[in-house]
């Protein structure tokens, strides 16, 4: 006589497939994930719409100075560039952003706001702390505002575009 299957083993199949599932999800969730620009602060890297990849599984090493980050700042995430690294002194005056003293070569557009270097101030960033500025500096909420991205507010660093809008 045949056997009758059992709920158990005819639910096999399908029990590991949804397991497999979850824990593709979970892995891509934890190591990569997706993020949208908005606005015009990336410009002209970015624009408005771009979808990015960024890697959530990264060490301070894995930074460097021009590496875009996201980050958190009171709930919104930013995307933003990295232009100086932990233990380094950060400095603006007359439109240039200078680090260590020595100015920053840049082909962006010189910054019309300091914001907390204005006045001759100079920022000596901690050994946990960046100083990230948006490409389009003259239209864009960065470090200049609210000061050094401290390394537990990184959420990813982008690692490529996964889908351009068209211009």
């Amino acid at each position: 006589k045949g056997k009758n299957p059992t709920f158990f083993s005819s639910s096999l199949p399908n029990v590991v497939a949804v397991a497999l599932a979850i824990a593709v999800i979970l892995i891509i969730k934890y190591t990569m994930g997706f993020v949208q620009v908005s606005g015009s602060s990336m410009n002209p890297t970015y624009y408005n719409g771009d979808i990015l990849h960024g890697a959530r599984k990264f060490t301070k090493s894995s930074i460097k100075r021009g590496t875009v980050i996201t980050s958190n700042e009171k709930g919104e995430t930013l995307i933003k560039r990295d232009v100086a690294l932990p233990g380094v002194a950060v400095s603006w005056n007359n439109g240039v952003l200078y680090v260590d003293g020595k100015m920053l070569e840049t082909t962006y557009p010189e910054m019309a706001d300091g914001g907390i270097l204005d006045n001759g101030v100079t920022v000596t960033l901690a050994d946990d702390e960046y100083f990230c500025l948006g490409d389009n500096r003259n239209n864009s909420i960065d470090s200049r505002m609210f000061g050094p991205v401290k390394f537990p507010q990184i959420d990813s660093i982008i690692v490529d575009e996964y889908f351009k809008m068209p211009r």
